[in-house]
């Protein structure tokens, strides 16, 4: 992308409107055009001057005109005189036919007064629409016409609490609390409309912001203008509208798309096609499927920063893992079977727990669920027929909080596991003398830490560093088999279908927990162990390529979002 050739000065907006597009597809484009529009609006910078209209001098004396009117006919109280607008006051330049005014000096409240709907009253149908603060165009309807609403023209509610803005032409009844009516003089209603949407409020919660609107400064064009602007604001709004349309559907296509993808590479229509043949179906399309820069589409993980190529690369991620642990991912190399390796597995369990190093496994269940199919060399068991023994985490009666030191021996908590490392706080760390009464929770290099709380499947390898910290209140500690591939296994712990079999097996309302049982009875499909070692080999290959992917996807944001950043600079300079 020639950034300069995008880029716009202030006097070529044709240029920039025929690149619309292009810039829609920037980071959260569309809505950063929208608000570009209404910027550029209300500095006289979306349609040329006219030197034919009248002067603002003239519509304002039409103005100051129609205030001593209405005080005249009793609609309104005589306005409080303002100060004038001074130069310090000004945010910005524009053009010499313009005027700055106080907000204030350009509208009059209607007053709902007695005439507010509560809540509890709007229906959802009946005579009269009923409009209030909230996020809804309509919040509802009633048939209670002494609450009526006649407007003398389009007005403008304001949400008092929410700070929303709705431009509404037709009588309604006012919801409770928090609606404000604003009723410009003489001017084009809609222009006044777009000014307050180009506000931008402190947030003050859910306290009141009708002040805060009203300390803000509007610039005034001529009448004939204003409708010129609010004409070309439309044009551009509507195709900001068709734009995220078009990007909606692609985006959805795009991810309807990898599903399919990914369903044939899972389930194909020729089983015995091995993985590099299926795999040629996502390669043809892969720029498409996961070089996509759109923003997910509404309802969909619409996080700033989040693509449809970021959702489909983590779907991705998903189906190299649960491939590999189906036996999909690669075919057996020697003669070996995890039948054998599975008796040789009970011999060393009797020799180790005869040492009583760990507490026993608990009893296994003999019932073994097969998930899937698996290659005839696999053999489905339980995990507790997998492992030396299975050790839960002091309980919260055994190690306190109060324990907890600064730089001791570190404790290893479920918060601790990210991404398959164990990281350390400092803060959770307990003394020797502690360390020493729950002793029988050290945990050893190579053993597995798992999290039993909350997240299912957080697991990580204790590295040598790492030998004598101690297992925390929310993990479990599992002593491994040299026989079983430890990486291979916590990559088993964090696939879905262990991770489903685990939130299956846990119990708690708030926080969800896993004991011991739950863990040793988990069904896995065990490859034989040089296999185990050749599939974690190819899945770190494929991680690594996905990694790449989103790096790239997260510098084309960071370049798309720049050139707007440039754009935006460039036209309102």
């Amino acid at each position: 992308m020639d950034m300069d050739k995008l880029v716009p000065d202030a006097e070529n907006l044709s240029g920039f409107i025929e690149q619309f597009s292009v810039f829609a597809k920037s980071p959260n484009g569309v809505e950063k055009l929208r608000n570009l529009i209404l910027d550029l609006a209300i500095r006289g910078k979306l349609v040329f001057q006219n030197s034919n209209d009248n002067s603002i001098g003239v519509l304002w004396k039409e103005i100051t005109a129609e205030k001593e009117r209405l005080v005249k006919e009793k609609k309104i109280r005589k306005p409080k005189k303002l100060p004038d607008v001074s130069n310090e006051e000004k945010p910005f330049q524009i053009p010499n036919n313009w005027k700055w005014f106080r907000l204030e000096d350009l509208y009059y409240s209607i007053s709902p007064s007695g005439k507010k709907l509560k809540n509890s009253e709007i229906s959802v149908e009946g005579e009269y629409p009923v409009v209030d603060q909230g996020k809804k165009y309509i919040a509802g309807y009633t048939n209670n016409a002494d609450l009526l609403i006649k407007i003398p023209k389009p007005v403008i509610v304001f949400g008092d609490h929410t700070t929303e803005k709705k431009y509404i032409d037709f009588d309604f009844v006012a919801g409770a609390d928090g609606t404000k009516i604003l009723c410009p003089y003489i001017m084009d209603e809609k222009y006044f409309y777009t000014y307050l949407l180009s506000y931008k409020l402190e947030n003050r919660g859910y306290a009141r912001h009708f002040k805060v609107l009203n300390a803000n400064l509007m610039a005034l064009p001529p009448l004939e203008e204003q409708k010129r602007i609010v004409a070309k604001v439309d044009e551009l709004m509507a195709l900001c509208d068709k734009l995220e349309a078009q990007q909606q559907q692609q985006a959805k296509n795009v991810l309807r798309a990898n599903t399919a993808a990914i369903n044939a590479l899972l389930n194909p229509s020729d089983p015995k096609a091995s993985f590099e043949q299926n795999w040629q179906r996502i390669a043809q399309h892969f720029n498409t499927l996961y070089g996509c820069t759109l923003p997910m589409p509404k309802g969909e993980g619409r996080k700033k920063k989040h693509l449809v190529g970021l959702e489909n690369v983590k779907a991705l991620r998903s189906v190299i893992t649960s491939m590999a642990l189906m036996g999909k991912l690669l075919k057996n190399q020697d003669n070996s079977n995890a039948h054998e390796l599975l008796l040789d597995i009970f011999s060393d369990q009797q020799e180790f727990l005869s040492k009583r190093e760990l507490n026993k496994l608990l009893k296994i269940s003999s019932e073994i669920h097969q998930e899937f199919i698996v290659p005839d060399d696999w053999i489905w068991a339980k995990f507790g027929q997998c492992v030396m023994a299975v050790q839960t985490g002091p309980f919260g009666s055994a190690l306190h909080k109060n324990e907890y030191i600064q730089d001791g021996i570190p404790v290893i908590n479920p918060t601790n596991i990210k991404n398959g490392n164990i990281v350390p706080d400092n803060r959770v760390t307990v003394d020797l003398s502690t360390f020493e009464r729950l002793a029988s929770y050290e945990v050893r290099e190579n053993d597995i830490v798992l999290g039993r709380r909350g997240k299912m499947g957080r697991s990580a390898i204790v590295k040598e560093h790492q030998s004598g910290w101690l297992c925390g209140t929310g993990s479990l500690v599992i002593r491994t088999s040299p026989r079983v591939f430890n990486e291979f296994l916590t990559l088993l712990l964090g696939s879905k279908y262990i991770v489903d079999q685990l939130t299956k097996g846990a119990v708690g309302i708030t926080m969800l927990n896993i004991g011991q049982s739950a863990l040793l009875n988990l069904n896995i499909a065990l490859p034989p162990l040089e296999e185990q070692k050749r599939i974690v080999t190819k899945v770190d290959q494929l991680m690594a390529l996905c990694d790449q992917l989103e790096q790239q996807l997260t510098q084309s944001y960071s370049d798309a979002e720049k050139l707007m950043q440039v754009t935006v600079k460039a036209l309102v300079a």
